[in-house]
């Protein structure tokens, strides 16, 4: 779990997201740091495009209960 702003993220083990919409930029610059990235222009790039790709092309993943 992190702690950002004030806002509690779940994170599994490995430090991922457990719930994509806690996502936002501030999470982000707190996971690269975390990470000793610093984000550039062109990391921004690609996270835009990412989250571009995943809102809009992407078809939507069922929720499968076993």
């Amino acid at each position: 779990m992190l702690n950002i702003n004030g806002i509690e993220v779940e994170t599994d083990k490995d430090g991922y997201l457990l719930h994509s919409q806690q996502w936002n930029e501030d999470v982000a610059r707190s996971i690269a740091q975390l990470e000793s990235i610093e984000l550039t222009d062109a990391h921004w790039e690609v996270i835009y495009l990412y989250e571009t790709f995943i809102k809009n092309i992407t078809p939507p993943q069922p929720s499968v209960c076993w």
